[in-house]
C-alpha cells in the first residue's frame, strides 16, 4: 500500500527522498511508521488513511475518457491524486453551471449528445457553430491569406449565454 500510494501521489524522486527519509524502511519491513506519521505520509501523499488499512489498493477508475498519451502511447494507469481532484472539481463546476442554467430557464442545446466518436469532426463543429450562431471566416485556402478578423470576443459572448447541458 505505501509504494501504491508514492506511484498515485505523483511526487518525484528527489522530492520524495526529502519528506519521507524512513519511506524505504518501512517497505523493507525493517520499521513500522507511528500513527501519527502514518497520518502525516497520507497528508502528503493525498491518501485517505483508511487506504492503509487494505488488503490491496482500490480501484481509481477516471471519470471521464482517458485520452492521455505520450507520443502514440497511452499513459500508465496510475492515476495520480492531483489528476482525480482536478477531475471531480470540473466535473462538479459542470453539474453546477448546468442545474443553475435549467434552474434560470435555459434550454438544453440540441447538439449536446449528438456526436460520436464516429462523427467527423469538421460536422461536429459546424453543429456547434450553427447552434452558437458563431459566424467565422473561411478557413485559409492555397491563394486565400489568413483573415486577421479574430471573432473570438463575439464567439464567448454566445457560448457564455447559451446553456450548457452534460450528456
Amino acid at each position: 500500500m505505501l509504494q501504491w500510494a508514492r506511484a498515485r501521489s505523483g511526487i518525484d524522486d528527489d522530492t520524495w527522498a526529502k519528506r519521507f527519509p524512513r519511506f524505504d524502511t518501512w517497505v523493507a519491513g525493517d520499521s513500522s511508521p507511528t500513527l501519527r506519521q502514518l497520518e502525516e505520509f497520507a497528508r502528503k501523499t493525498y491518501t485517505p488513511v483508511g487506504f492503509f488499512f487494505l488488503d490491496e489498493p482500490p480501484t481509481e477508475n477516471i471519470p471521464v475518457p482517458d485520452f492521455r498519451t505520450i507520443g502514440d502511447r497511452p499513459v500508465a494507469d496510475t492515476v495520480t491524486a492531483n489528476l482525480l481532484d482536478t477531475l471531480y472539481i470540473c466535473l462538479a463546476r459542470q453539474e453546477w453551471y448546468r442545474d443553475s442554467q435549467l434552474l434560470n430557464g435555459e434550454t438544453p442545446l440540441d447538439f449536446v449528445g449528438t456526436a460520436t466518436l464516429r462523427t467527423p469532426s469538421a460536422q461536429a463543429a459546424a453543429s456547434m457553430r450553427e447552434q452558437l450562431a458563431l459566424l467565422l471566416p473561411d478557413p485559409p485556402g492555397p491563394s486565400m491569406p489568413i483573415r486577421t478578423r479574430d471573432p473570438a470576443g463575439a464567439a464567448s459572448r454566445r457560448m457564455s449565454a447559451a446553456p450548457i447541458r452534460s450528456p
